[in-house]
């Protein structure tokens, strides 16, 4: 009996390592996912977690798609289009904005600056496209596509917009009145990165020690030493 008795014990304790060792492989089998009560409620939670994080988002449009990185002190939006590629960077320094523009035909290699007319510092940028989305009101939901139907402040008129959660990897917008569509990456997940770590390397084609500016938040944002 007690021979047995340690054999179940002993077999008991391998069955909690071996439980214990493949939540340590797999971390996110062992991770429990937030449950939220209804689709506005888990909007409202990831607009929330985006807009205290350094936010990398892209907006698809008539004209093209168009790729930003805002912080506090630091905003980038890079606009690839079959013609040319246009980079607009703010930056403050000492709580002065200043800002930079770089363009290149894509028919050239290198790229030329100039100073931009008009460019959006970080708090505009945020303004513009973030906190509508903190801010709306849900008109309808469909639970099977985890979409929902809401109504916002954009651009100083009252619009109607589809947010969509069904992909972990970003907050989807979609505008009704025209064809613009907004992703909002989850800083998380390795999107997040592929895309920052995508604008870092074309600011850094344009300007060296702005590249450099950025590979640091993006070193410190990820965590990780790039080459």
């Amino acid at each position: 009996m007690i021979g047995k008795s340690i054999k179940f014990i002993l077999k008991s304790r391998w069955l909690v390592f071996v439980a214990m060792l493949i939540c340590g492989i797999s971390l996110t089998a062992c991770k429990k996912e937030p449950v939220y009560e209804s689709l506005s409620e888990e909007l409202k939670a990831k607009m929330s977690d985006r807009i205290i994080h350094p936010i990398v988002m892209r907006i698809d449009d008539s004209v093209g798609a168009s790729y930003f990185y805002i912080d506090d002190t630091l905003s980038v939006v890079y606009q690839p289009s079959h013609k040319q590629k246009n980079i607009t960077i703010c930056s403050n320094a000492n709580g002065k904005w200043s800002a930079y523009g770089y363009s290149m035909k894509i028919t050239e290699d290198k790229y030329s600056s100039y100073t931009p007319d008009t460019a959006l510092d970080s708090s505009a940028l945020k303004e513009d496209y973030i906190k509508p989305f903190l801010d709306f009101k849900m008109l309808s939901e469909n639970k099977e596509e985890k979409s929902m139907k809401i109504a916002v402040n954009f651009a100083k008129e009252r619009e109607e917009w589809t947010a969509y959660l069904d992909d972990k990897n970003f907050v989807k917008f979609e505008r009704d009145i025209v064809p613009t569509n907004i992703f909002i990456y989850d800083s998380s997940t390795k999107e997040y990165e592929v895309v920052f770590e995508a604008v870092t390397e074309e600011v850094e084609n344009a300007d060296a020690k702005m590249g450099q500016m950025l590979l640091d938040r993006l070193e410190q944002v990820t965590g990780k030493k790039k080459k």
